[in-house]
């Protein structure tokens, strides 16, 4: 208790003797408390707590108003130093305020700010839970209602670790039924009174428990039956488990003329299908389940009917073929019809090992088939089976054909080539293995229908057609050939004899400043020469083929042009030659180190000579060749001979002259090239190349000669010796 000290007392009563009778002491003021707070008890008390701030109070007075009001009210006092007081007279569901003052016998200090609270509504006693007699999954629930403002009350409900709200009900409401149980389950449960709140206001009440009766399980409901064309022996069930304590379950089943069920299966716990097997067709069963535990069977579900589609057919047997009629393109079927309700026969078929695949379908009644999709010399495997609109039988017995031989296959790959001015060879695939010959069949550019042309012997892959009209169409296909039987054609093939213009180029089609674009034409440059087609000098159109040469040590430039073998012909160009120039046109031939034929060579000086090979030139005299202007150059040339003849714009300048090496095959590249001087610039142009023959004499083209050709089974490749480069 807190008190003035002794000593405090004797100083305040000296100081007043000492004054005077006419004036006495004056006392400090009282500190007002503070910190007040109010807790709710139960529905008819309130606990104040607050801070004692004076040290000379006498006590503290509690007032009390109606919530939401400052009509104050004293309710108690409690004497000095006591922080506490608790309001026991108070009504449920109501709101009050408080506030507290220290007092003395000279006044009271100031209030504390009040609080506001309000209690809750009483909470409902003798909660019981009793399992209902009918209904064993089932809790009742009762209590006392002492409350007379609750607005509803709210259930709780415990079979684990905490309570959890299952519902809440109307005010003045006693009991709840709580269904849809677990068996066998303690539950527990509490009940609060709600106050204007969706949750309890007023404390709980008691708490009440009850468990659920162990049980037989709850019969099984919806029981279906269903049946399918595809299984016509068949019927499935399907039920729906209204239990969670079966043992399993058990399937009766009978005939509905029959009275008696009978058990044909049983089925485990948490079942909801089963299926009867075994069952005959068009015929009407009826169903029934129960579930069982070690306490007992349920009663029986709903009963469920179904009956029994129509079967599949019965299969067909003694499949044979009639060897009389079997061909080397037929197979002709034949079975034994043992049902009568078939819709269709399946045939299938299938070459060893592979799969079976379905071949064909024939009507009802119908015994026979025949296989026109065959091939010659080959095993086949058959197989039949009856369908209706339920399903098809099992297979009839495997029948193994072997077909007889029969034509010869048809060539394949037939590709036909020119290769000279009267012949074009013919290449193709030989993928038959009987065959006596080969025909070739032809018809030329104009013809209307392919001629029989000539025979080849079996096994020939290639044949050479000679003696043709030059620039000629010629179409071609073969046939393989025997004793019995001519083959399908092959594909056509056509082409085109060798014309008498080998090559020709007027650049008109060249993009400007750069080499020519021909695939033909091959550049070569050193040092600082280059070749390029250009616009400023021209014969008789708008571009040409400028060569130019840097003067410098080792500089030149050279412009190759390989075109196709001939044998008598003439190579000719325009050239236009600058003063002060150097620039050759070679021959060079096909064999290694493309050995120089024949060589014109122009010099600055308006000089030229011809050579062939390392011997002597042949000085032609000054002023020889026309200068600063362009001209014709033609050289005519015949292999068989070894010989050439030069032209200038018409004038032969050269006759006769004799090849360098006369075994060669010359004449396969034109070589245009600058040479080295000592002129400030080498500049040549040249336009209009061609290459053209003079006779359709006949070429050699060498022995043809036959290598193995891995990649075609069988097959040989056909090469000809040398090598052939195609004309543009």
């Amino acid at each position: 208790m807190k008190r003035i000290p002794f000593i405090l007392i004797f100083a305040f009563t000296a100081l007043f003797i000492g004054c005077g009778e006419d004036e006495g002491p004056t006392a400090p003021p009282i500190s007002a408390p503070s910190h007040l707070s109010a807790t709710v008890l139960s529905h008819d008390q309130v606990q104040l707590h607050w801070a004692d701030n004076s040290l000379n109070e006498s006590g503290f007075n509690i007032e009390r108003a109606p919530g939401g009001t400052t009509s104050w009210a004293r309710i108690g006092s409690v004497g000095y130093d006591t922080t506490a007081f608790i309001d026991q007279s108070l009504s449920e569901g109501t709101k009050y305020r408080y506030q507290v003052k220290a007092f003395r016998s000279d006044g009271e200090s100031d209030p504390t700010e009040f609080v506001e609270v309000r209690t809750p509504s009483i909470a409902p006693t003798d909660l019981t839970a009793e399992q209902d007699q009918d209904n064993l999954l089932q809790i009742n629930l009762s209590w006392n209602d002492i409350s007379g403002v609750e607005t509803g009350y709210e259930i709780q409900r415990k079979y684990g670790r905490d309570f959890e709200t299952i519902d809440t009900l109307d005010a003045d409401a006693t009991s709840y039924q709580d269904e849809g149980l677990v068996p066998n389950v303690a539950y527990q449960y509490r009940v609060g009174a709600m106050l204007d709140s969706v949750t309890h206001d007023s404390s709980w009440s008691n708490e009440a428990s009850a468990i659920t009766a162990v049980l037989t399980p709850n019969p099984p409901s919806n029981l279906e039956a269903t049946t399918s064309h595809i299984n016509p022996n068949q019927v499935r069930l399907d039920w729906l488990d209204n239990s969670s304590n079966e043992t399993g379950f058990v399937i009766q089943r009978c005939i509905p003329q029959e009275v008696d069920w009978a058990i044909i299966d049983s089925v485990g716990a948490n079942r909801f299908n089963y299926t009867d097997y075994g069952l005959e067709t068009e015929t009407t069963y009826n169903y029934r389940i129960y579930a069982y535990n070690e306490h007992g069977a349920s009663t029986c579900s709903n009963v469920a009917e179904a009956t029994t589609p129509e079967g599949p057919p019965i299969a067909p047997t003694n499949l044979r073929t009639d060897t009389l009629q079997l061909a080397y393109n037929r197979v002709v079927l034949i079975w034994d019809d043992n049902s009568d309700d078939e819709l269709w026969f399946n045939i299938q078929r299938r070459v060893e090992p592979n799969r079976w695949e379905d071949l064909d379908q024939v009507d009802a009644d119908i015994v026979t088939y025949i296989d026109n999709s065959v091939a010659q010399s080959t095993t086949y495997q058959y197989r039949v089976n009856a369908e209706n609109n339920v399903d098809a039988s099992e297979w009839s017995n495997i029948l193994a054909v072997t077909t007889p031989p029969g034509p010869p296959s048809p060539p394949r790959d037939l590709q036909a080539e020119a290769m000279g001015l009267d012949r074009i060879r013919l290449t193709w695939r030989d993928v038959s293995g009987n065959e006596d010959n080969f025909l070739i069949e032809r018809k030329a550019e104009g013809e209307d229908e392919f001629f029989e042309h000539a025979l080849t012997e079996e096994n020939s892959m290639y044949y050479l057609d000679t003696g043709l009209e030059a620039e000629t169409w010629y179409a071609y296909r073969v046939r393989a050939i025997n004793v019995e039987f001519t083959s399908d054609p092959s594909d056509a093939d056509s082409a085109q004899t060798w014309s008498l213009t080998v090559f020709v180029d007027d650049f008109e089609s060249d993009p400007l400043d750069q080499p020519p674009d021909d695939p033909a034409w091959r550049t070569m440059e050193v040092g600082n020469s280059w070749i390029q087609v250009s616009g400023q000098m021209s014969h008789g159109s708008t571009k040409s083929v400028r060569l130019h040469d840097e003067i410098e040590t080792n500089s030149w430039c050279r412009l190759t042009l390989n075109h196709r073998q001939t044998q008598r012909a003439v190579a000719s160009c325009w050239l236009y030659i600058p003063a002060n120039s150097y620039l050759g046109v070679w021959g060079a031939d096909n064999a290694p180190n493309n050995v120089v034929t024949f060589q014109i060579q122009f010099n600055r000086d308006n000089t030229f000579f011809v050579r062939n090979g390392p011997g002597p030139f042949l000085e032609l005299g000054g002023d020889s060749y026309p200068i600063d202007q362009w001209f014709h150059l033609e050289i005519f040339y015949d292999t068989e001979t070894s010989q050439y003849d030069v032209a200038f714009s018409g004038v032969t300048v050269v006759e006769d002259r004799n090849f360098q090496v006369a075994d060669h095959r010359p004449e396969v590249m034109l070589i245009f090239t600058t040479f080295t001087g000592d002129a400030s610039l080498l500049d040549g142009y040249m336009d209009d190349v061609s290459v053209t023959i003079l006779t359709d004499e006949e070429e050699s083209l060498g022995p043809f000669t036959e290598m193995p050709y891995d990649e075609v089974e069988g097959a040989i490749r056909i090469t000809d010796t040398p090598v052939i480069l195609q004309a543009k």
